[in-house]
């Protein structure tokens, strides 16, 4: 880099060689224009320092001509004006020629400078340049994926326009082909959509409701209650259903049952014809009417038949137990008076009458028992029966008491009935296992309940004489007996009793068991 001091040594060096040529081989020149050999000194200092170089030249060339070359070449060059002239003429060429070369040298950095600008901005334009053709290559690229995925998108959405348009022709022919008639009403009252049963359901062709309103075609309809619900819906939008009566022009009466559900055009209605339905109803309230007349007339009948076997059954119970107990009270003193003169098969002959009389008079009491269980008011109330079984088997061991059963009644059972008609259901069950486990070494006896598809089944278990599963449908019936009196005492009631009490309560009993392993009878209320 040209450092500052730089130039003025050049001006003092080429004045100093121009000086120089001067008097030593131009000094036999006998010119009077002897500054003109310092003119190419000045022009050099100057394209090469500037101005003040330029200037320093042209100071430094008079004063070496001025003061230094007469003395030196003894020859005076300034004598008169035209010298002055000529020195002036130098100066103001020097000065000239310095600012010109400045103005030159200052233009030439400055295009010096606009040249490094204009190179930057190249660089800058050569840079942006690159910049755009990579963002093109890039928006190019971008532009080739978003045409594949316009592409993409494109085929997508006409696959789904195809689904949509294949959806919409299934779901007009399933319309066309419903039981309901389907319609579609729009706000100004004019038929969007139809199927054919809607169609017949209106009793209008095809062309008349596709030309008319609804208003057009059913005159009268606004004071009708269907058209309140049809504003309703459009104001409101609301979905309702209905059942409604039409009557049609043609003097015709039909029931529908509608679905109005509100959508963006308006109204969608679904109808179905009831009519059928309406007059079967109808006819089964009408026969409804009839029977409960029939069943008050029934009722009053078995009222009547109940009262009369009541008194029927009250009539033959002291009818039959007179001569019963004449039968045996005459047998009795028989036995104890006249033994004396009775031998041992004529006193067999007498205990056995006294016997059957006894038995009769048994069976007279359970069915009478049976048929007061028929007639008997159902009071429902909290009963414990675990006590109750508890009090139940006490009895029977205090009628016994050389007899040890083993009793396992499982505690808190809890259940909602009758009290007078369950302990019926539990004496006769638990009087059973006590019988039927009399012969039985280390008799058990148990009582408790146990959760059955639901619902709570209460049971009674014994380990005695058991029976076949396949009698166990004879069980409950009246007077059907599984072993004979001679095993085991009894008049077949018992059983009878049980499922008639349940029954009453709502529930079910049954039985399982196996002979000589015992039985299990359930029962739920």
């Amino acid at each position: 880099m040209r450092k500052a001091w730089q130039p003025f040594l050049v001006a003092v060096t080429l004045v100093t060689v121009a000086a120089a040529l001067r008097i030593w081989p131009l000094h036999a020149l006998e010119t009077r224009l002897a500054w003109l050999t310092f003119y190419p000194a000045v022009i050099l200092t100057a394209f090469y320092g500037g101005f003040l170089a330029g200037f320093l030249g042209t100071i430094l060339s008079c004063l070496t001509i001025l003061l230094l070359w007469p003395a030196i070449a003894e020859h005076p060059y300034i004598n008169d004006t035209i010298d002055w002239l000529g020195l002036l003429i130098f100066i103001g060429n020097c000065t000239l020629i310095s600012g010109v070369a400045e103005a030159m040298r200052r233009a030439r950095a400055r295009a010096m400078e606009s040249n490094k600008s204009l190179e930057a901005a190249n660089r800058d334009l050569e840079r942006e340049i690159a910049r755009r053709q990579e963002a093109e290559e890039k928006i190019q690229t971008q532009n080739a994926q978003l045409e594949q995925r316009v592409r993409e998108r494109t085929a997508e959405l006409e696959e789904t326009y195809r689904a949509l348009r294949q959806n919409e022709e299934r779901l007009r022919q399933a319309f066309d082909n419903m039981f309901e008639g389907v319609q579609i009403v729009s706000f100004d009252w004019r038929y969007l959509y139809f199927n054919d049963t809607f169609v017949r359901h209106s009793k209008h062709s095809r062309d008349d409701l596709a030309a008319h309103t609804v208003l057009e075609l059913y005159p009268g309809i606004e004071k009708t209650n269907i058209y309140t619900v049809y504003e309703r819906c459009f104001k409101e939008r609301v979905a309702i259903q209905l059942q409604n009566e039409f009557k049609f022009p043609d003097g015709s009466v039909s029931w529908f049952e509608l679905s109005f559900q509100p959508v963006p055009e308006g109204v969608f209605i679904i109808s179905m014809d009831i009519t059928d339905r309406k007059k079967a109803e109808a006819d089964l309230r009408k026969l409804n009417a009839e029977l409960e007349e029939r069943v008050i007339q029934r009722t009053e009948q078995l009222e009547l038949s109940n009262k009369e076997l009541e008194a029927f059954s009250y009539s033959v119970s002291h009818d039959l137990r007179a001569p019963l107990r004449s039968i045996d009270g005459f047998s009795n003193v028989l036995l104890k008076e006249y033994q004396e003169r009775l031998d041992d098969q004529g006193k067999d002959y007498l205990g056995r009458v006294r016997a059957a009389a006894q038995r009769m008079g048994q069976l007279i009491d359970d069915l009478l028992g049976l048929s007061r269980v028929s007639r008997a008011e159902l009071r429902r109330e909290t009963v414990d029966l675990s006590a109750m079984a508890q009090t139940i088997l006490g009895g029977l061991q205090a009628g016994e008491p050389d007899r040890t059963v083993n009793a396992v009644i499982a505690g808190g059972v809890i259940a909602e009935g009758d009290a007078r008609l369950l302990s019926v259901v539990l004496e006769n069950l638990l009087a059973n296992a006590w019988k039927f486990t009399q012969k039985r070494s280390g008799p058990t006896i148990e009582f408790g309940v146990k959760d059955t598809d639901g619902e709570h089944a209460y049971f009674v278990r014994d380990n005695g004489a058991g029976f076949e599963m396949k009698y166990a449908d004879k069980l409950f019936g009246a007077f059907q007996r599984l072993h004979g009196s001679a095993e085991f005492e009894g008049t077949g009631i018992g059983l009878a009793t049980v499922q008639r009490i349940v029954r009453r309560h709502g529930g079910r009993v049954w039985a399982e068991g196996q002979v000589n392993d015992g039985a299990t009878f359930y029962f739920t209320l």
